[in-house]
């Protein structure tokens, strides 16, 4: 009888071994893993330090777009870790990161003031200018400083980076949803829908940051997202290059009407797709 059971304990031992590195398998295909969270910030701070170049070098906008996008990526790892810029070193490094992306939003919106004065006056040849002081002439003496600032940030990320599980993952998507759910039910400033846009794009860069057999197991309807960030930055777009031109004195009365019209249409859409916020966010698995 002792033989028997000893053969037993022998021929359950590769079963044991067979179930737990099965089990392993299972529990590490629903983490986004700390391995994978640093490889793709090191992608992005490649990518970052690349744009940021080329703009330097060539002064075309779609480098500098790209390069904006790629930080707004970076910035959703920095939400998704709620990291901590209070210390000396990390505060110093958010803060010239902050500088680096108000002074390239304004030369980005000044990009788009200026099509959009295309746009709404086509027979107009006067468009915005920049002088040798512009945002534009400030970035490129400063270009090798921008990029360090840049490397510094990734490191701290990268630092800062943990595993997270598929649980962790669908609750704080969740949360999130649910708190823009209430802004968008309790409205009461047309600049809190901006607000709110930000806080869409985190979700919408940090879902497409999980690797593929996550994503299909998060309740979270990224199409949807995608509109109602589209249709709220339109919006937004359109009211920004409107303010600009009636403060720069570009628009006669009969333009400012209509642009003025076609703004509020649009303004119009994107709280119409914000409507049933959660229900339609969260939606079915998948996107």
């Amino acid at each position: 009888m002792r033989a028997v059971s000893h053969a037993r304990r022998i021929l359950c031992v590769p079963y044991l071994m067979r179930a737990v590195s099965h089990a392993r398998r299972i529990l590490r295909a629903e983490v986004f893993s700390r391995k994978e969270q640093r490889a793709a910030l090191r992608q992005l701070g490649m990518t970052l330090q690349l744009h940021f170049l080329a703009y330097c070098l060539h002064g075309k906008g779609e480098d500098l777009h790209r390069w904006r996008i790629a930080m707004k990526r970076v910035r959703a790892f920095h939400a998704l870790y709620a990291l901590d810029t209070s210390g000396k070193k990390s505060g110093n490094v958010a803060r010239q990161l902050r500088l680096l992306y108000r002074q390239t939003g304004r030369i980005r919106q000044a990009e788009l003031n200026q099509e959009a004065l295309k746009r709404m006056m086509p027979e107009r040849e006067d468009r915005q200018k920049m002088d040798k002081e512009s945002p534009d002439a400030t970035l490129l003496r400063q270009s090798a400083r921008a990029n360090h600032w840049v490397r510094q940030y990734i490191r701290l990320l990268r630092a800062a980076s943990r595993s997270f599980t598929k649980r962790q993952l669908s609750r704080h998507f969740r949360s999130k949803i649910r708190e823009l759910h209430k802004k968008f039910r309790r409205m009461h400033a047309v600049q809190e829908l901006h607000d709110c846009r930000m806080v869409i794009k985190n979700l919408i860069y940090q879902y497409q940051a999980l690797p593929r057999r996550i994503q299909r197991k998060l309740a979270l309807k990224l199409s949807y997202l995608q509109e109602v960030e589209e249709a709220i930055g339109q919006w937004h777009d359109a009211a920004l290059a409107l303010e600009w031109g009636v403060a720069q004195e570009l628009i006669d009365r009969a333009v400012l009407t209509r642009l003025e019209r076609e703004s509020a249409g649009l303004l119009e859409l994107a709280l119409k797709k914000t409507r049933n916020f959660e229900a339609r966010a969260e939606g079915s698995r998948g996107n």
